[in-house]
This record gives C-alpha cells, sequence and structure tokens, in this order.
C-alpha cells in the first residue's frame, strides 16, 4: 500500500478533494501530469528528496513557463506532499520550500477607458453585447461565470442595486452572493434591455446557449464570448488587447478606486484589497 506510485497517489488525492470545484481539478490534472512526464509514472512517492523538487523547479523554467504557470504547478505539488505527509506516506514534504513567484506581465495589462468603453457599445449589434460589455466593464462582473448567471429577479430597481451570484467564490462561507450598485451608466442599459425582453425572460443576458456552453462539469469557460467580443474591438476600431474581459474588470476596480474606500470596492467586486492591488488596480495615463 505505501509503495504504490506517484502517478496513482495522484490520482487518489484529486479524487479524494470532492470540495474543489471542475476548473481547479483540470489545473490540477495538468499539474500532475508534468509531475509524472519529469519524475516518472512509476516512481514511489518516499524516494522523491527535497533536491529532485528543485530540480523539477528549474526543469519548468527551462520550458520557458509563464512565472504564474510555474507559480501554480509547484503550488499543487506542495499541496499533494502536505497531504501525503498528513497520512504518513512520506516522513516530510520535499516542495515545502521550493516555489516561484506569480510576477504580473506588465504588457498583459490594458486599462479601458470611458471613451472607449462607448465606442464599444456603440459596436454592439444586440442587447445581450451592450449589456455583456456593460455588466463587465462598468458593473465589473467576472465574464462568463457572473455575466451570464445574473438574473431579472436579482435587479433591485427600488434599491438601487443588483445581487450577483458567484460560482467563483461560492464554495467559501459568506461569499456566495454581493451586491453592487447599480450605477446610472449601468442602469440606462440594463433597462433599454428589461424593456427589450419578452415575458418570461430569466437571465439578463437572454442567449441561452451562451449558458450552456460555457457552464460545463470542468467549470466555466469562454466559449465563443472572446471570438465574438474581438468582432466588437474591430469595429469601434480598437486593437485587441491580451484578457479581454478581466481587463474590463480590472478598469473598472481601478476607476472605483480612486473614489471609494478599497475595502468597499473589494466588496462589490467579490475579491480582496490583497488580490485587488496584485491583479487589478493600474497605474493609468492621466
Amino acid at each position: 500500500h505505501v509503495e504504490r506510485c506517484t502517478r496513482s497517489r495522484l490520482l487518489e488525492y484529486r479524487e479524494r478533494r470532492k470540495d474543489v470545484k471542475g476548473a481547479t481539478q483540470v489545473v490540477w490534472r495538468q499539474a500532475s501530469r508534468y509531475l509524472v512526464e519529469f519524475f516518472g509514472a512509476d516512481r514511489q512517492v518516499q524516494t522523491i528528496s527535497p533536491g529532485a523538487a528543485d530540480d523539477f523547479r528549474v526543469h519548468l523554467i527551462s520550458r520557458g513557463l509563464a512565472p504564474t504557470t510555474i507559480h501554480k504547478r509547484l503550488q499543487f505539488a506542495r499541496q499533494f506532499f502536505k497531504a501525503a505527509t498528513k497520512r504518513k506516506l512520506i516522513p516530510s514534504n520535499p516542495f515545502a520550500e521550493v516555489g516561484a513567484k506569480a510576477t504580473i506581465d506588465p504588457d498583459r495589462e490594458r486599462f479601458i477607458t470611458r471613451e472607449e468603453t462607448g465606442r464599444l457599445l456603440a459596436a454592439c449589434t444586440s442587447t445581450d453585447w451592450r449589456v455583456i460589455v456593460a455588466l463587465s466593464r462598468i458593473g465589473g462582473l467576472r465574464c462568463p461565470s457572473e455575466v451570464l448567471t445574473l438574473k431579472w429577479v436579482d435587479v433591485d430597481w427600488e434599491r438601487g442595486r443588483f445581487r450577483v451570484h458567484s460560482p467563483k467564490t461560492e464554495h467559501h462561507p459568506g461569499k456566495e452572493t454581493r451586491d453592487v450598485p447599480l450605477f446610472p451608466e449601468l442602469r440606462a442599459i440594463l433597462e433599454e434591455a428589461h424593456a427589450a425582453a419578452e415575458n418570461g425572460t430569466v437571465y439578463v443576458v437572454g442567449k441561452h446557449a451562451y449558458r450552456l456552453a460555457a457552464d460545463t462539469p470542468k467549470g466555466w469557460k469562454n466559449c465563443n464570448l472572446r471570438t465574438q467580443f474581438l468582432r466588437v474591438v474591430k469595429r469601434a476600431e480598437m486593437s485587441p488587447w491580451p484578457r479581454l474581459f478581466h481587463s474590463l474588470r480590472a478598469s473598472r476596480e481601478t476607476e472605483l478606486a480612486r473614489e471609494y474606500p478599497i475595502h468597499v470596492v473589494t466588496a462589490w467586486l467579490g475579491n480582496t484589497p490583497k488580490i485587488a492591488m496584485k491583479h487589478y488596480l493600474m497605474t493609468t495615463e492621466d
């Protein structure tokens, strides 16, 4: 039992972790594949030393992987071997001191100005796409997961707010939902969409095919939203940027942080001040 190979131990660990989402399992399978390829499918976990663990880190770097990818691969390795120590399969964690910083590439950041946002909205050829762009850039919602799960019943017109259900954070107690202000410029677009919606329409983004394609057993994915959004960007006569939807959300958080305390802004956008400072807030031209 103790001498089962690394590959079977990795599979056993992933199957045991029913508490993580499908998207996380996908990342873990990728990390497992790297570990098996480097150490060998039949390698026994107890034979992997701290030196070998560091060799694995060097191997990831030599493959030219992005710093964030390397960080995630090593993070999973530390988790897996830590769990192995708790089950007395190995005396200590060989990856305990092996890590890599997840650095942010500034070339992948792009602040979308108000003027550019107007051009994007004007370039949308359907109400659904105006809503998608508005919820992402003005509401600061995650796209596609939060944008496509927003329902009309979640919009409180009288109190000037709407409730966001967050598939990404719902497994954290108290993080299942959050309330976001119905900002005036967003309200106008949602009122337009509400007036155009057929009776009985449940979701704010009415096209059901988007949800079917995006909400998969392995987690949310962009389906064909990126391809279609690139067409909107082209019609707006703008150059595409690397992280299309993330930049819309990050631009809104940066904008709001100028006017409101950071703990209020992050409560609206569903992250933390630490995450906002590291992954979202940008230094703009002005």
